[in-house]
């Protein structure tokens, strides 16, 4: 049942994420924050959505990679930005 409600999730991010990739057409799109402890069956079928409905040939650059330092990746980047104020 929880595999189940994070393919969903993961679809609807995917979705979400279909217009961002039209729109701008990034090169990487980076998963972060606690989203990205469900690892690939949150990823998976995000990147299933994006490829079925984003437009060519954006869909066939984007890379929806999770971050490399995962659900402190917002700490880290709160501490970036005080540092740059200071």
């Amino acid at each position: 049942m929880a595999q189940l409600a994070l393919s969903e999730v993961g679809r609807r991010l995917g979705a979400a994420l279909t217009g961002i990739v039209n729109a701008l057409n990034p090169e990487v799109i980076v998963i972060g924050g606690g989203a990205v402890a469900a690892g690939e069956m949150l990823l998976q079928p995000a990147r299933s959505v994006v490829a079925e409905r984003a437009l060519p040939p954006a869909r066939e650059i984007v890379r929806i990679v999770p971050t490399h330092f995962g659900d402190e990746s917002g700490m880290l980047g709160a501490a970036l930005l005080a540092l740059e104020a200071a």
